[in-house]
């Protein structure tokens, strides 16, 4: 039987012509079409300015549970072993130790032009240009420490000073650099400077 007399039994003749000439030109698909790739996503643009304070990216906060503290110190003593290992002269260490990050660091207040920071001891959480953010291990509060009036003391190994334990101290007034341009800078020795 074919098309026309089928479609002529079911339905009138003008209607049966209309829907020949409807299906007669239409190609038979005897495979199933592919879907077509989603197109790719478009490149990831950095963040606004507005976008970094509405998700509060910069924010220093106000604790840091001492766990986090303990952990991110360990993390920085291995840092700080590997750097200073191949070393023996402390003036080599005291070169690698002025281009070193020292976020995660244990770092003491010994002197300062504000008498209320001498004695603050912690863990440094954030360093910016002026200011390094050290958290107290006990209750984790968090406290900014100016780098212009401050000599900070940094232990690096444990033990006593001389067996494998060395302690350095930090003239702030030398390092108000970012730490990631600190890195390839060249410090040379200098003398005491006052606060």
């Amino acid at each position: 039987m074919s098309l026309n007399t089928l479609l002529s039994s079911a339905y009138s003749p003008t209607t049966a012509s209309e829907v020949h000439s409807s299906i007669a030109y239409k190609p038979l698909r005897l495979h199933p079409t592919t879907i077509p790739p989603p197109p790719p996503a478009p490149p990831s643009k950095p963040l606004t300015a507005a976008q970094k304070r509405a998700q509060k990216i910069h924010q220093i906060p106000k604790s840091v549970p001492p766990s986090t503290l303990h952990a991110l110190h360990a993390l920085w003593s291995n840092y700080a072993a590997d750097l200073l290992r191949p070393t023996s002269s402390l003036a080599v260490a005291a070169q690698l130790m002025a281009s070193a990050e020292f976020v995660g660091a244990r770092m003491e207040v010994v002197r300062s032009a504000c008498p209320s920071l001498v004695g603050i001891v912690g863990v440094c959480v954030v360093e910016r240009r002026g200011v390094v953010y050290i958290a107290c291990e006990e209750t984790g509060r968090v406290r900014g420490v100016g780098k212009g009036v401050c000599v900070l003391r940094v232990e690096v190994g444990g033990g006593k000073e001389g067996e494998g334990r060395k302690v350095f101290e930090v003239h702030g007034r030398r390092f108000l650099v970012r730490a990631g341009e600190r890195g390839g800078k060249k410090f040379k020795g200098r003398g005491m400077l006052e606060l």
